[in-house]
């Protein structure tokens, strides 16, 4: 839970004025330093860090980018775009009590280039009792790529609580990890060929010790797209602790979570089709929305389950939650993507 030290002083007018628990800003690197081995493959914090472009605007700008010829592509990953969304409307809050994103629904219009710096506009809306809201548009060589409307909630009373139950699916110490399970069947011929880019994702999170992925159902991520299946598949998630350290973080924990979310997303409505030898020519992410319910830490064995309602239109609807080890749903996604077969 957050605790005392999380509350900033008044008064706070950049990101900069945040203290190091309530927000993960990079602007001063030597103060996260500890957090890291001494030569780190992948910083989360520079990752997210956004520089401000202009002096009393809310404008800020990312260099950093986690996609590359490695992981699959030059377009930018839209779990990238989630991230530094919600860290350019953390880095605008001004509020005496520490608050954490509730709701943030993201359009994503044009495809971005991971190689260019992407620009993200923040309009204040709303700075209430207990909510905040802004609106907030990624910008690239003057093309609007993204437009987002974002929620943040101070923590109040407990009241009573409710919520599904947890799928009963197995547990991750009994499961093997995706990518050795990937690198098991590269050569077998088996793997479905238009999954290839993906696979090649997970392998190269895995090698830079960002991300570990245990699948339940092994055959619908291994084996997606060459034949039919039920479009309903789960995953546990998990950040490494000695890559980053989320305890007692749960904005850092949000951050993290905005990217991942993204990582198996539109593709689950794709399985329940059984495109073939058809291929797909597009597929592609059109909106995002994430709730946030409650606190959860990704350095444990987090459920990730995902699934798809109805595809019609040539779009895909899925639907995911994000489940804690004991039970509790810490977090709810939708995203609609456009299909298109070869």
């Amino acid at each position: 839970m957050m605790t005392s030290c999380c509350r900033p002083t008044l008064p706070i007018r950049t990101a900069a004025d945040l203290p190091r628990c309530y927000l993960p800003t990079a602007l001063s690197r030597r103060c996260f330093s500890q957090i890291y081995d001494e030569n780190p493959k992948w910083n989360f914090l520079q990752f997210v860090e956004l520089k401000g472009i202009k002096s009393g605007e809310r404008l800020f700008r990312t260099e950093n980018r986690l996609t590359g010829p490695d992981s699959g592509g030059s377009r930018a990953f839209g779990g990238e775009l989630i991230a530094q969304t919600l860290m350019a409307g953390f880095s605008t809050l001004e509020h005496s009590n520490p608050l954490l994103c509730n709701a943030v629904y993201i359009s994503f219009l044009s495809p971005g280039d991971s190689t260019t710096p992407i620009d993200y506009r923040v309009e204040k809306i709303k700075d209430g009792r207990s909510l905040c809201n802004r609106i907030i548009r990624g910008e690239q060589n003057g093309r609007t790529l993204t437009s987002a409307l974002t929620s943040f909630h101070s923590l109040g009373t407990q009241g009573r609580e409710v919520s599904y139950k947890m799928p009963n699916v197995p547990k991750p110490e009994t499961l093997k990890y995706h990518h050795e399970e990937i690198l098991e069947n590269m050569d077998s011929g088996n793997l479905s060929k238009l999954r290839m880019g993906h696979f090649k994702f997970v392998v190269y999170l895995a090698k830079l010790n960002v991300l570990l992925i245990k699948t339940c159902e092994t055959d619908k991520f291994l084996f997606a797209y060459t034949r039919k299946m039920e479009p309903h598949r789960s995953m546990w998630i998990r950040v490494p602790k000695r890559s980053m350290d989320l305890s007692d973080r749960p904005i850092w924990n949000q951050l993290q979570f905005g990217i991942w979310s993204d990582i198996t997303m539109a593709s689950t409505g794709i399985i329940g089709i059984h495109p073939g030898n058809q291929g797909l020519r597009v597929l592609a992410s059109l909106d995002h929305g994430i709730w946030f319910h409650q606190e959860f830490n990704l350095n444990e064995w987090c459920l990730y389950e995902m699934y798809s309602p109805v595809v019609h239109g040539s779009r895909v609807f899925n639907q995911g939650r994000l489940w804690t080890q004991d039970g509790a749903l810490a977090a709810t996604v939708s995203q609609e993507s456009l299909y298109r077969p070869g």
